[in-house]
C-alpha cells in the first residue's frame, strides 16, 4: 500500500500470509499488526513497504540542544543509569527544562520490550538529559501504550550502548 501526494492509496500487491488473521490495527502507514482475534493477546506485526536507502531506514536522531525538541515528540531521556521513553508536553527554553510524560517500564538494553505503559504525571527533567528521538514515531495502542518496532528497539540499543 503506498500514498501518493494527493491521499488516495495505491496497492502494491497482496499482503502474503495473513489469512489465518482477523483483526488487523493500523500501526503507522505501513505497518500493521494482526491477530487472530480480537482479545487475543498474541500480535503479529506486517510491513507493507520498506525504505530502501540507510539514511531513511534510521529511526532515531540525536538530540544536540534544545531547539532540537519538539512538542507531542516521543523521544528517549537518561534518567539515572536508565533510559526512558517520554512524549514532550511543554518545552521551557528560560530554564533549559522540558515537561514529559514519561513511560514504564525504562527500555531495557537487553530484552526486546514491545508496550510501554504511560505515566499520567508530567515530570520536570533537564533538557540535557534528552538524548535521542524518534524520526518516525512509535505506534501507539489500546490504553494509549506505546509500541516499538523491532527496528526502532535495535536502533535504541545501538544508540545507548
Amino acid at each position: 500500500m503506498d500514498t501518493n501526494l494527493c491521499g488516495k492509496i495505491s496497492f502494491l500487491g497482496r499482503i502474503k500470509d495473513i489469512r489465518q488473521f482477523h483483526q488487523f490495527d493500523p500501526k503507522d502507514p505501513f505497518t500493521i499488526f494482526c491477530r487472530k482475534t480480537s482479545n487475543s493477546l498474541i500480535v503479529e506485526e506486517f510491513t507493507l513497504r520498506t525504505n530502501t536507502t540507510d539514511e531513511q531506514n534510521e529511526s532515531l536522531r540525536k538530540i544536540k540542544t534544545i531547539q532540537d525538541i519538539s512538542i507531542n515528540e516521543i523521544v528517549i531521556f537518561k534518567h539515572g543509569d536508565k533510559q526512558h521513553l517520554a512524549k514532550v508536553i511543554d518545552i521551557r527554553e528560560s530554564e533549559k527544562e522540558v515537561i514529559v510524560q514519561w513511560y514504564e517500564p525504562p527500555v531495557s538494553l537487553s530484552s526486546y520490550i514491545r508496550c510501554f505503559n504511560k505515566v499520567q504525571n508530567n515530570t520536570n527533567i533537564p533538557s540535557k538529559n534528552i538524548i535521542a528521538s524518534f524520526i518516525h514515531p512509535p505506534g501507539f495502542g489500546r490504553r494509549n501504550q506505546l509500541s516499538l518496532s523491532k527496528k526502532q528497539f535495535i536502533d535504541i540499543q545501538k544508540f545507548c550502548m
